[in-house]
C-alpha cells in the first residue's frame, strides 16, 4: 500500500529562502501546494515582523519533477485536460493578468526552478529602495497608486495596505511595478492569501447550526435560506428551533418562514427544553437550525444564556453573522467577546446595502475566521452563496459587485 504524500511547511525571511530549503529538501520532485505570508515570532507577541511560508510536498508518482512534466509540445492528455482546466478558471474569474507575462517553462526546467526564478528576479529588501516601508511623502509608481486609492476608498486597515504594497515591492521586478495588469493580478491574489474561506460543501448541507449575531444582522433570514436549500436542493429533512422568544415580530417572523417552507418550527425557552427537543423527533432530522436572539457583546448576562444553550449541544457550528452596514470596531468586538464558543464560520450580510466592504475584509484578516457565506439581498433561495476570496477581493478594486 502506498502511503499518502505528507507535506512540509519551510520558512524563510524572504520567499527566495524559503523555496531554496524545498529544493534542497525535496529536489526536483517538489511540489509546491501553497505560498504566502505570515507573521513571525511568538504567538503573544503584538508586532510580529513578517516572514514568508512555503507548503510544500514531494511527488509520489514521479521520480523527478522533470519526467512528470515532459518537454514535448504535445502534453500527456491528463496534463492537457488539467492545464485546459485552470485555463478555463482563469478566464471565468475575469483576471486581466496577459498570458504573454506569464513565466515560460525551460528545457528541463520544473515548476519550482520557474518559481525560484520569479523570486531572484524580485531584488532583495537591502538592495532597493523602493522596499523600505511607505511614507506619506513617497511617490508610488502609478499602478500601485491606483490600488492603493481603490483600497483606501473601501477602508482597508492601512496596515494590510502597506502589507500588500510591500509585498508587491519585494515580489516583482521594478519595471513589473508600472504594469498595471501585472501589479492588479499579484495584489489580488495576495489579498487572496490573507484571508480564510471554508464555505462548508452544500452538499454536505447537515447536523446542527447555531446562528448568532446582532440585532439585524439576518441570523432569521439566514435560517430561513440554509432551510431552503436543504429541503428543495438537497432533499433533507430540515428542522427549525428557535430561542428568540422575547421578541414577537422575530417570533412571528420565523413562524411565517417556517410555514412557507414547510420546516416544523420548534421554540425552546430554557436549555432544559432545547435538550428534550434535541433528544426527541426534532434530534432527528438531517440538519437542525438554532436560531438565537440578537446578541448584545455588552450583556454579560446575554452570552452566558446564550453559553446554556450552546452547552446542550458540544458537536454543533456556530455561525456569526454580520452585516456590511456595521462598524467594523462592533463587529470586531462581537467576534471578541464569542471567542471562548469557538465561531466556526462568518456569514457576510446585507453586501447589496453599502459600497464598502473593507470593514469585512479587516475583520476576516485579522481574526482568521474563515468566512462561509456571502448574503445580499430578498430572494430566499437565490442570494445565499458559498464565499469565495476572490469575489471578495475583486470588490475591494472596482472589480466586480458582490
Amino acid at each position: 500500500m502506498r502511503n499518502p504524500p505528507i507535506t512540509k511547511t519551510f520558512r524563510g525571511h524572504d520567499m527566495l529562502s524559503a523555496l531554496q530549503q524545498v529544493q534542497r529538501e525535496f529536489g526536483a520532485d517538489a511540489i509546491v501546494v501553497s505560498m504566502r505570508e505570515v507573521p513571525g515570532g511568538a504567538p503573544w507577541q503584538i508586532w510580529r515582523k513578517p516572514i514568508f511560508e512555503v507548503v510544500a510536498m514531494k511527488n509520489p508518482s514521479a521520480t523527478s519533477l522533470n519526467d512528470a512534466i515532459p518537454n514535448q509540445a504535445a502534453p500527456p492528455q491528463r496534463e492537457r485536460q488539467v492545464v485546459e482546466r485552470a485555463e478555463s478558471s482563469t478566464a471565468a474569474e475575469g483576471n486581466d493578468f496577459p498570458p504573454s507575462h506569464v513565466p515560460q517553462k525551460a528545457p528541463g526546467a520544473s515548476p519550482l526552478d520557474i518559481l525560484l526564478q520569479i523570486s531572484r528576479e524580485a531584488p532583495p529588501p537591502s538592495s532597493q529602495t523602493h522596499t523600505k516601508p511607505l511614507t506619506q511623502t513617497e511617490t508610488l509608481p502609478t499602478a500601485l497608486s491606483k490600488i492603493r486609492q481603490h483600497l483606501e476608498d473601501q477602508g482597508i486597515d492601512e496596515a494590510i495596505i502597506q502589507w500588500s504594497l510591500n509585498a508587491a515591492r519585494l515580489g516583482l521586478p521594478p519595471e513589473a511595478l508600472e504594469d498595471e495588469a501585472k501589479v492588479r493580478f499579484f495584489i489580488l491574489r495576495h489579498l487572496e492569501g490573507g484571508i480564510r474561506v471554508a464555505p462548508p460543501p452544500l452538499e454536505q448541507l447537515q447536523g446542527l447550526i447555531f446562528i448568532s449575531g446582532l440585532s439585524g444582522s439576518g441570523k432569521t433570514s439566514l435560517c430561513a435560506r440554509l432551510a431552503a436549500y436543504a429541503m428543495r436542493v438537497l432533499q433533507r429533512r430540515v428542522a427549525w428551533v428557535t430561542l428568540d422568544t422575547v421578541r414577537t415580530a422575530a417570533l412571528n417572523e420565523a413562524r411565517t418562514f417556517a410555514e412557507l417552507l414547510g420546516v416544523p418550527l420548534q421554540i425552546a425557552y430554557t436549555p432544559e427544553e432545547f435538550r428534550q427537543h434535541l433528544q426527541g423527533d426534532t434530534g432527528n432530522y438531517d440538519l437542525l437550525l438554532v436560531d438565537t436572539p440578537a446578541l448584545n457583546p455588552q450583556s454579560e448576562e446575554g452570552l452566558l444564556w446564550l453559553a446554556s444553550f450552546l452547552s446542550e449541544a458540544p458537536r454543533r457550528k456556530l455561525y456569526l453573522t454580520l452585516p456590511a452596514t456595521a462598524k467594523e470596531s462592533d463587529l470586531h468586538h462581537l467576534i471578541n467577546v464569542l471567542t471562548p464558543f469557538r465561531v466556526q464560520g462568518l456569514v457576510f450580510t446585507k453586501l447589496d446595502e453599502t459600497l464598502t466592504l473593507g470593514n469585512l475584509y479587516n475583520l476576516a484578516w485579522k481574526t482568521q475566521i474563515p468566512i462561509a457565506f456571502f448574503m445580499q439581498g430578498r430572494r430566499v433561495l437565490d442570494d445565499l452563496h458559498p464565499a469565495i476570496a476572490s469575489r471578495l477581493v475583486k470588490s475591494l478594486i472596482g472589480e466586480v459587485r458582490l
